[in-house]
């Protein structure tokens, strides 16, 4: 069956990564977004090799003396890169990854911009990572800043307003997705012209 793979090209044979799947690994895990290792060995397990193919690795000596970092904060410095996405981004609003059940969104918002007050057939969270505004949820209007979230039931009237001087810089979760997969539109303008929604079509 390896060889079989091996004599595959994987751009020409769509079912490559389930070929895979199916042969070297045992069980199914969920996609792994960051491996630790604690015993200070710096390699990969075979029963790992294709599952960390796109995932962050951190080696620790745990065993053997002090611990060059604790997981907690190999964590936080593994959430802090990827919130790093959010901050960067100075597009109006932006697919990041797109999910079967749910979606991760980026949006920046200018001074004085809004998203535009609308209702969702699906739930949807938010958080502020840089910048100032308000949030209007079914008519209650609350101030929020970095740090803030926010919860958006189904059926809940909602608009999200950056009240400051500078750029209110935003993530989003769909569930279940909203928006096609990959989906980027630089303003505010360019998003209500073009009436997509999420085609089924999934990230990986």
């Amino acid at each position: 069956m390896l060889r079989r793979i091996y004599e595959v090209d994987p751009l020409a044979c769509p079912r490559f990564a389930a070929l895979l799947d199916e042969t070297i690994h045992a069980g199914t895990p969920p996609p792994v977004d960051l491996l630790i290792r604690t015993g200070g060995e710096r390699r990969l397990s075979d029963f790992l090799f294709w599952e960390m193919a796109y995932a962050e690795a951190a080696v620790v000596c745990l065993l053997d003396g002090p611990a060059e970092g604790t997981t907690e904060q190999l964590y936080e410095r593994f959430c802090e890169r990827h919130r790093g996405s959010c901050r960067q981004n100075e597009e109006f609003r932006g697919v990041l990854y797109t999910a079967q059940h749910c979606q991760l969104v980026v949006m920046a918002l200018t001074p004085k911009e809004e998203i535009g007050a609308e209702v969702h057939k699906l739930d949807q969270f938010f958080r502020v990572e840089e910048g100032t505004g308000e949030v209007l949820l079914d008519g209650v209007r609350t101030a929020i800043r970095a740090g803030f979230a926010v919860v958006v039931p189904a059926g809940t009237n909602h608009n999200i307003i950056n009240t400051g001087s500078v750029p209110l810089k935003l993530y989003t979760l769909y569930a279940p997705p909203n928006h096609r997969d990959g989906v980027v539109y630089h303003t505010r303008a360019d998003a209500e012209a073009d009436n997509e929604h999420f085609d089924g079509q999934t990230t990986e």
